[in-house]
């Protein structure tokens, strides 16, 4: 592990390390005490050790006071504390066994109490290999930039001294270190790791950059916009840290429920014990019944899920998250930014009186927005990119606000491009040399596109119209799709909630198959949130999805808020419990999936270690497991509930599709 973000998560870490470390240590001794106690028990007896009977039981004794004393405190201490334990029954079986004097049974018992605390450390270093992956992401040493008597120098500084202004220089096959803007330079960066994009982003002047992308091509300078501990990765690294820590309440309902097993499976094995005078039989209950696997059956599969989810960048803040998203039976698709992808796309072009291809009213309409921001202009300028149209210079353009744009693309012909405001003669130059009654015409064949959905702008000259295009909003290519499963899911209630008009949130939903009763539009962030409180108090579990800030409401709201992509805003960040850094819906699909698949498993380990308890303590009590059989068959249990869940790490994206 290379470097740590913060003090605290430092020694955290150290900490789990020993931890893990001291137990892989004891387990080794108990493992070889047992050998040793089994190989030379014949051979080392001596009737007058009294209770030991050979020199070898000795080895169980030192197997007693490095894992069973602990044991045995952590016992008696919570005994005091009335809170009944799984420990509980393992120091019955511990003193029962030294009553009997078989010390390598005590041997066998601390073994298989190590063994299924070493197996819930195992599911975790398996999940803490993705967090891993993820602090290594970032380089321990940077290039700052320095201007000495007005030349560019370079110095390596430690991460820790980075401060918030400072330039770097990153370099093909570097990381970035921290989140900033690109200042000079241009570069492809993979952000795969981080947001499970694949395709390498092309950054450049005035581009923003967060940490641990790699620079494949190129060199960028980064202006530092944060300092180590509130850097992306540094937050993201945190956010998974508390995840794994917090429990759900389903985590806390299954502890709880072992707490009553505890005192049911003690009164079993005394009236087991008093009834057939056996007191071997007892202490093969209380081995066999030690619900390690029960407790490890819902820890371990969430465990497992939040790694694979950090995998994909889906950042869980808490195990009762997770679990709220396999629960979710309603969904609300803020429409902008999520189904679409915040462009307009030319649906159709409508020629009047020229006679004119597709392809040259496209080139006169993107040479004349050229110098335009503005969505549907960059929507038109895409279309001649993609149709590989070249543009022509255009000279006395004018932005006319509010309407469209005019220019000259020769000295001959002046091109107006715009909305239906632009038809009125007393906003032009010179008047129109269009009859009123195809200027009419005209303005309602526009007002038709606008009631149907579709944004409409008019492409003319003085005396001529040329063509009407109808946009309507771009759906991401994966949308369409991703509707479909989560109805497959069995998320039956989707809703799009917009600030944009009826008609377009209408003509939307049509694309989609969804019903008009579920689209709300024209909202506000308070209607967001009313929208999103109606729901619930119809016993529904929402799923509000949402990246801006009139988001921010109904993601804290919901059951469950989910903000989108890189571009979601810090504060929709900051109210969800979900966020995803990549904007990909097959990645918000996964984690509705994953939440789904992490109740099942659960349950599926809660069944699996009740019915395997029920067979090893009647097994038990008919005599058929000794202790040693019965601490085999604790231990195949909790390596069963272990690999079921480990499953959960391995799936892959769109496995469920």
């Amino acid at each position: 592990m290379t470097y740590f973000f913060t003090e605290k998560f430092d020694h955290v870490d150290r900490e789990i390390m020993n931890i893990k470390s001291k137990k892989f240590l004891i387990l080794s001794i108990e493992v070889l005490c047992a050998l040793l106690n089994f190989v030379f028990f014949d051979k080392w007896k001596d009737p007058s050790l009294l209770w030991f009977k050979s020199y070898a039981n000795l080895f169980g004794l030192v197997s007693f006071i490095i894992g069973g004393i602990p044991i045995v405190y952590t016992s008696i201490k919570a005994l005091f504390n009335k809170d009944l334990t799984a420990d509980i029954l393992f120091t019955i079986a511990l003193f029962s066994e030294l009553y009997l004097q078989d010390y390598l049974a005590v041997s066998i018992l601390l073994i298989m109490m190590g063994a299924g605390e070493y197996l819930q450390e195992y599911t975790i270093d398996r999940a803490h290999y993705n967090l891993d992956t993820l602090i290594n992401l970032i380089p321990t040493k940077v290039t700052r930039i320095k201007l000495l008597n007005d030349e560019r120098a370079y110095e390596q500084i430690l991460l820790n001294q980075i401060q918030i202004g400072d330039v770097l220089f990153v370099k093909s096959g570097e990381r970035i270190a921290v989140d900033g803007i690109v200042m000079e330079g241009d570069a492809q960066i993979d952000f795969s790791s981080i947001t499970g994009e694949s395709i390498p982003i092309h950054v450049k002047k005035g581009d923003s950059v967060f940490s641990g992308g790699l620079i494949l091509e190129g060199f960028v300078d980064i202006q530092c916009k944060t300092v180590k501990e509130e850097s992306s990765m540094a937050k993201v690294i945190r956010l998974i840290k508390l995840a794994q820590e917090k429990k759900s309440p389903f985590q806390t309902l299954v502890n709880r429920w072992a707490q009553f097993f505890a005192p049911l499976i003690i009164s079993i094995a005394i009236i087991a014990g008093l009834i057939t005078q056996n007191l071997i039989i007892a202490v093969s209950i209380l081995t066999v019944s030690c619900p390690c696997a029960l407790v490890l059956s819902v820890p371990t599969a969430y465990i497992a899920a939040l790694a694979n989810a950090s995998k994909y960048g889906i950042i869980i803040k808490s195990g009762d998250a997770l679990e709220k998203m396999g629960k979710i039976d309603t969904i609300m698709l803020d429409k902008t930014g999520t189904l679409t992808t915040g462009m307009m796309n030319i649906h159709s072009i409508e020629f009047l009186q020229t006679k004119m291809t597709e392809n040259e009213a496209i080139q006169i309409a993107a040479s004349l927005e050229i110098f335009s921001n503005h969505p549907i202009a960059q929507s038109i300028i895409k279309t001649a990119q993609i149709k590989q149209i070249s543009l022509k210079s255009v000279t006395n353009f004018e932005n006319l606000k509010g309407m469209g744009v005019v220019g000259d693309l020769d000295p001959i012909h002046r091109y107006y491009l715009g909305n239906s405001l632009l038809l009125d003669t007393a906003d032009l130059q010179m008047p129109l040399k269009i009859s009123p009654e195809i200027l009419k015409s005209i303005k309602d064949k526009m007002k038709k596109y606008e009631q149907e959905g579709y944004l409409s702008l008019i492409l003319f000259q003085i005396d001529k119209p040329i063509c009407i295009f109808a946009f309507d909003d771009e759906l991401r290519p994966e949308t369409r799709e991703f509707i479909q499963n989560l109805q497959w899911l069995k998320i039956n209630r989707i809703g799009i909630l917009t600030g944009d008009s009826q008609a377009r949130a209408y003509l939307l939903a049509s694309a989609l198959h969804i019903p008009p009763y579920d689209i709300h539009a024209r909202l506000k962030p308070e209607d967001k949130y009313s929208i999103i409180d109606k729901e619930m108090g119809n016993n529904r579990l929402v799923a509000m999805v949402g990246d801006g800030i009139n988001d921010a409401p109904s993601l804290a709201h919901a059951t469950i808020g989910i903000a989108i992509g890189r571009g979601g805003t810090a504060l929709a960040a900051e109210q969800a419990q979900v966020i995803l850094m990549n904007d990909s819906l097959k990645v918000l699909l996964h984690a509705f999936y994953l939440g789904k698949r992490t109740i099942r498993k659960s349950f599926q380990n809660i069944t699996l270690a009740i019915i395997l308890n029920i067979i090893g303590i009647g097994l038990s009590i008919i005599g058929f497991f000794t202790p040693y059989m019965a601490a085999g068959w604790h231990i195949f249990q909790s390596i069963l509930v272990v690999s079921n869940s480990l499953f959960l790490i391995s799936d892959k994206l769109g496995y469920h599709i």
